[in-house]
């Protein structure tokens, strides 16, 4: 039950903070920013009932888990360390998702409210999205915080780092992306090929690695700037 309001939360919390933000004109980034923190207060607010709850998140993982990886045999203690890993950063992960579906709950409602509203703001391209160069400072300084909290050896510590590890990575990896998208279209190649080269990256062992990486070097190093001027 709990997982399926996670899910609910990521998707629909968004929607009243982007539909504000699109009738007032504000910044379609600001705007699915102001989406993603009230996907984030949902989400908390659900960890916080359940923990209160006999039978809240942690019973019905381990007990999703156990269903799982019974049949398993000899692999089942390998695959359950896996999925309980993978359930430590179910937080990040829905609050990644949240992300993706406020940034495509922003252009699907712009096309609606636009009609209404000449303060509506189109969401730029893709390939334009870039994090201010001074932002880096700022995510290396929680991702120190996070690992101290870690080497601080507190399961609360090493949860809470490997939760922002997830979004800091995920964060840089859409730099990443949006930098092959702005390739693709600077070479005239088929958007959809970028698409499938993104997910692909994604879903491959060490694609989301090479996307992270190339994100931080863009915006160190300026690539998209220095591809732009070049044209």
């Amino acid at each position: 039950m709990y997982s399926g309001l996670l899910l609910l939360a990521a998707i629909i919390f968004p929607l009243p903070a982007i539909i504000k933000g699109i009738k007032k004109g504000q910044n379609p980034y600001r705007t699915v920013t102001d989406g993603i923190i009230t996907a984030g207060v949902g989400l908390v607010s659900i960890y916080i009932l359940s923990s209160v709850s006999a039978g809240g998140i942690a019973v019905e993982t381990e007990e999703s888990i156990r269903l799982i990886t019974e049949s398993l045999g000899e692999k089942t203690q390998e695959y359950k360390e896996y999925l309980a890993r993978a359930v430590t950063v179910l937080p990040a992960a829905m609050l990644c998702l949240s992300a993706v579906c406020g940034y495509a709950e922003y252009k699907g409602l712009f096309r609606i409210l636009q009609k209404d509203n000449a303060k509506a703001m189109e969401m730029p391209p893709f390939r334009d999205f870039s994090w201010p160069r001074n932002s880096i400072y700022g995510w290396f300084l929680i991702f120190i915080i996070s690992w101290t909290m870690k080497a601080a050896g507190s399961g609360l510590g090493e949860i809470t780092a490997a939760n922002i590890n997830v979004i800091f990575e995920t964060a840089f990896a859409f730099q990443g992306a949006a930098l092959v998208f702005m390739i693709f279209f600077i070479k005239k190649i088929p958007k959809a090929l970028a698409v499938i080269l993104v997910i692909a990256a994604w879903i491959v062992p060490f694609g989301k690695n090479i996307l992270f990486m190339a994100g931080i070097a863009d915006i160190v190093l300026g690539i998209r700037a220095r591809i732009s001027r070049n044209q």
